[in-house]
């Protein structure tokens, strides 16, 4: 294995490690794959964790740093913890890229995010409208559509 591939792969696993601020309900959303492995719970990780997440991204020269919740979406505590985070955040790192990754968001809350210095909302579609409810059952391939069209109106 090359020195860069090596290096690629270390840096890909301490995100792997590090970057997980809660998921809570990974192991009833997806169907396939995950479903009814020993996935670990992690707990919302505090304001100061978030930041030193975000100290740790910059000291290793990242221009982006994601937080990322494996949930339904979030509710008013949610979106107040990390609008806190990402404007402590923003505070100490100004030119730093910060991206979150919450499930599915309104309109309201989006915009919540963008305040506190949020720039990107990672929101994907994973297939088809079609083929969708064989791996989702707690939300449809519209609801994500919606977040999709909630996060654009906030201007992320």
């Amino acid at each position: 294995m090359s020195g860069r591939l090596r290096l690629l792969l270390a840096v890909a696993d301490f995100a792997r490690r590090h970057s997980r601020i809660q998921n809570a309900e990974r192991r009833r959303v997806v169907r396939g794959g995950a479903d009814g492995a020993d996935i670990p719970v992690y707990k919302m990780q505090s304001v100061e964790e978030l930041c030193e997440g975000a100290r740790m991204a910059v000291a290793s020269g990242a221009r982006r740093y994601c937080m990322v919740c494996s949930m339904r979406g979030p509710g008013t505590r949610e979106i107040d913890h990390l609008a806190e985070a990402c404007a402590r955040i923003r505070g100490e790192y100004p030119t730093l890229e910060l991206c979150l990754s919450l499930g599915l968001m309104s309109e309201e809350q989006a915009r919540r995010l963008k305040r506190a210095g949020a720039g990107w909302i990672n929101h994907n579609l994973n297939t088809s409208r079609r083929f969708y409810p064989e791996i989702c059952t707690t939300h449809t391939w519209d609801d994500r559509v919606r977040t999709i069209e909630n996060v654009r109106a906030a201007g992320l």
